[in-house]
């Protein structure tokens, strides 16, 4: 990922040894010791623009239409697969967000009702306290860590 793009290089054609073939890529040009140098030819990029996995993230779709969507774009399989481990690992982090989120906030309540049981400033609540918030904590717990290890 290079200023918020995802860039996918993929070769398109292999020389005599059967290894990848590039050409004009300056990282391979520049590090590459020149007796390492094979047949450096071609290099084939495609672009895809984090907006647009943000846009497949907000409007729900599912990995199979992606890659049907992809398909008619013309892409190779392998920039599809790279697409898609992309838009899963941004879609997981949104997730994981909100799991640590309601982790936080039901060990926050957790420590509420706790202290509120032990201090017993409302002894008309106390069961309510005990029982209610603690298990309420307990679930909001339980779900963030559901979001978080899904």
């Amino acid at each position: 990922m290079y200023n918020g793009v995802l860039i996918i290089v993929a070769p398109v054609m292999a020389n005599q040894n059967h290894l990848p073939v590039y050409k004009n890529n300056f990282i391979l040009n520049n590090c590459i010791p020149p007796a390492a140098k094979l047949n450096i030819a071609m290099l084939y990029t495609n672009v895809i623009d984090a907006t647009i996995i943000q846009q497949w993230i907000a409007g729900r779709m599912q990995p199979a239409a992606i890659r049907e969507q992809l398909q008619q774009q013309g892409l190779d399989e392998a920039s599809i697969d790279a697409c898609l481990r992309e838009y899963k690992k941004l879609r997981n982090a949104k997730r994981q967000t909100a799991g640590f989120f309601f982790t936080a906030l039901g060990a926050v309540t957790g420590f509420i009702s706790c202290l509120l049981t032990i201090l017993n400033p409302f002894p008309d609540l106390y069961n309510v306290i005990l029982f209610g918030l603690t298990s309420v904590a307990i679930l909001l717990i339980c779900y963030g860590l559901y979001c978080i290890f899904e």
